[in-house]
């Protein structure tokens, strides 16, 4: 299992320390992580704006600028269905991190402990046998369920991903599609080459 993790705080410090966290629980539960880091509210809005296939987003409250909350806010506000932990130094937001659905609250210095349970809470929560794949399109980058993809066409060097309800315009050829899908992929891509 493979968590796609942003990491939102202005001390790069307790980033380095929360990556060191989250891998020691990876090595013990079976699950790798992919780390997007940001040392601002505003820095991790500016990237989620194309890229939207994140699994958890990690962030502090008190920051510089848009402080963690501002941006919980916004993104339920444009409803974003986003899993949120925040990892603070304060306890005068708690009620208000709940408002915004957030998994938990987690107080600095960080115990690994409750740490661990928030990540299994977490890890049951989402999906079990549903392989995703990530593409990128001319707008976004997208996590989809392998189970939802109806079928991949080879358009020039771009391929149509279609879903059920939507379709998708990849920047990526079949070939790429092929090269992902070999070992983790529901179904089988064929290259019409």
């Amino acid at each position: 299992m493979k968590w796609r993790i942003a990491l939102v705080d202005d001390e790069a410090v307790q980033i380095e320390l929360l990556k060191k966290l989250l891998k020691e629980y990876g090595q013990a539960h079976e699950v790798s992580f992919q780390f997007l880091c940001f040392e601002s509210a505003e820095a991790f809005l500016f990237h989620f704006e194309e890229d939207k296939a994140i699994d958890l987003l990690v962030l502090d409250i008190e920051m510089d600028g848009m402080n963690g909350l501002e941006l919980a806010h916004l993104l339920r506000e444009k409803n974003q269905d986003i899993k949120l932990l925040f990892v603070t130094g304060y306890t005068d937001y708690m009620a208000d991190g709940y408002e915004v659905s957030a998994m938990d609250y987690i107080l600095k210095p960080v115990d690994r402990k409750k740490l661990h349970r928030v990540l299994n809470r977490f890890k049951k929560s989402t999906p079990k046998k549903e392989e995703t794949l990530v593409i990128e399109t001319a707008e976004e980058k997208v996590k989809i369920i392998q189970a939802d993809i109806m079928y991949l066409e080879a358009d020039g060097h771009r391929t149509i991903v279609k879903l059920m309800d939507k379709k998708y315009e990849a920047l990526e050829g079949i070939g790429v599609f092929k090269k992902k899908c070999q070992q983790t992929c529901l179904f089988k891509v064929t290259d019409p080459t």
